[in-house]
């Protein structure tokens, strides 16, 4: 079941991102995130710009520390 939910939350993970590449902007604003969602769409842009950059991003990493 766990291993179902987890399944369930990257395809969810991977639609978002579809729409947001899309450029969709009115479709997007309509839709609602869960934390979990966001907070997995979140990491997976972080890893993608950490990427590109080929750096760390210590000021996300201080707002994250700021958050908890």
């Amino acid at each position: 079941m766990r291993l179902m939910r987890a399944a369930a939350g990257r395809k969810a993970t991977i639609k978002v991102l579809r729409l947001m590449a899309s450029g969709d902007l009115e479709t997007y604003r309509r839709v609602k995130l869960d934390g979990a969602l966001m907070a997995s769409i979140e990491g997976v842009l972080q890893s993608q710009l950490e990427h590109h950059l080929d750096r760390r991003l210590k000021s996300l990493a201080f707002l994250h520390e700021m958050r908890m």
